[in-house]
């Protein structure tokens, strides 16, 4: 009687566990060694991947350095020498203090850049979000920001309520 060869290899598939059904292999030191590496991949990849919007005091502690901080509020000195660029990051909403003259291009996440001018001085409103800052003036640029802490948790509250 012919042997049906599907009929043996399903069976086969149902008896077999998983692991083998997706990287089959004869040689248990082989199959350790897979894993290893896989989990050492994304325990190096995954905190690259999250740290393009992350916190500048930590992902740029060269540029951005925390004065103050309590429940409401959060003021960040950040200081750029000509030329110098930073890493993605964001901010909630705040104001901006500049103590120097700034020419500064934003970079933007979907690639588009937004060139920004700041007065010694001045004081301007500075809305969130994702950027990566680069100083394209010939001097360096030093600017106090002030973070608002409660607008970035009422704007969280207002997403949560509309994903709902």
């Amino acid at each position: 009687m012919p042997r049906n060869d599907h009929a043996c290899t399903t069976r086969r598939l149902r008896s077999t566990p998983a692991r083998h059904i997706i990287a089959p292999s004869n040689n248990y030191k082989e199959d350790t060694m897979q894993r290893l590496v896989f989990v050492l991949a994304v325990m190096l990849i995954v905190p690259l991947c999250t740290s393009q919007a992350q916190d500048p005091s930590v992902v740029d502690g060269k540029h951005y350095k925390v004065e103050f901080e309590n429940d409401y509020v959060r003021i960040v000195r950040i200081k750029y020498d000509a030329g110098e660029k930073s890493v993605m990051h964001d901010h909630p909403d705040g104001v901006a203090v500049y103590l120097t003259d700034a020419a500064v291009k934003m970079n933007l996440p979907d690639g588009s850049t937004v060139d920004l001018n700041g007065k010694a001085q001045h004081a301007e409103w500075a809305p969130g979000g994702k950027h990566l800052p680069q100083n394209v003036g010939d001097k360096p640029l030093e600017l106090i920001l002030v973070e608002l802490k409660a607008a970035s948790k009422m704007k969280a509250k207002e997403k949560e309520k509309a994903d709902m």
